[in-house]
């Protein structure tokens, strides 16, 4: 996933970086539900602190992503 992310800055094109941003949210979702279930792995944070981050980050890379769908439409527009 880093070399695909890498070579996705590298071509620097906004349909790719919805895909970039899509894998990471999906990548961040699963870490949401998978983490609190392990706790020694996580160990700085408790269970639901740990919850509680994930959740905080899940929120701002959907945030991000929409965003970045909406650039996209706005350059699809501007191309007819």
């Amino acid at each position: 996933m880093a070399i695909v992310s890498i070579f996705i800055m590298y071509s620097q094109n906004v349909k790719l970086f919805i895909v970039m941003f899509l894998m990471n949210l999906l990548r961040e979702i699963q870490e949401t539900i998978i983490d609190p279930l392990f706790p020694l792995t996580t160990a700085p944070l408790s269970p639901t602190g740990d919850l509680v981050a994930h959740i905080v980050i899940v929120v701002i890379e959907l945030i991000a992503f929409i965003k970045l769908y909406k650039i996209s439409k706005e350059l699809r527009g501007n191309d007819a």
